[in-house]
């Protein structure tokens, strides 16, 4: 890292680590994304066709098994990502706290028969989880000064990486 007019200018290896940290972050988000909306997908249509609590619980009740392995298997992706640079280290830990939310939420939905409060709060907590994950990721993008077309082809490889089938 160099210092050009007092700011820190991230080049080099260290800029190399950076981008390939921020299109792993990515395809993760990615897979976490398709996740819930399996789940919601699958809720939506189970409460379509159920007529009763015992049905529509057992008809979820695979989806709930998958966001949860799917939750806990990118918790564990994430900390094979270790060591990152330290200047991602923040968006890092935004998006930890976004799962780790994810997490204790699809805990509490697969332990309930019913929408709580206590569930709808922990939708809260993820929901602002989110939001400071999304500003500090475009907090990193700014860091690594990123063009317009360098994010737009880090997105298209994240995506791009993202197994068809994978869910």
């Amino acid at each position: 890292m160099s210092f050009l007019f007092g700011k820190q200018k991230i080049q080099g290896d260290e800029r190399r680590k950076c981008l390939a940290y921020l299109e792993e972050e990515l395809r993760i988000s990615f897979l976490h994304q398709k996740e819930r909306d399996y789940y919601k997908n699958t809720v939506t249509e189970c409460n379509a066709r159920t007529n009763t609590t015992a049905e529509f619980l057992e008809a979820v009740q695979p989806a709930i098994t998958q966001l949860l392995e799917s939750t806990n298997d990118i918790i564990n992706r994430r900390a094979n990502m270790l060591p990152i640079p330290q200047v991602v280290q923040p968006t890092y830990y935004a998006w930890g706290k976004v799962y780790a939310t994810h997490l204790i939420w699809a805990i509490e939905v697969s332990e309930g028969s019913q929408i709580t409060y206590r569930e709808k709060d922990l939708q809260r907590n993820y929901d602002l989880a989110l939001v400071e994950a999304a500003h500090e990721h475009e907090q990193l993008i700014k860091k690594l000064k990123l063009s317009k077309n360098e994010a737009q082809e880090l997105l298209d490889r994240a995506i791009t990486l993202v197994p068809r089938g994978e869910v």
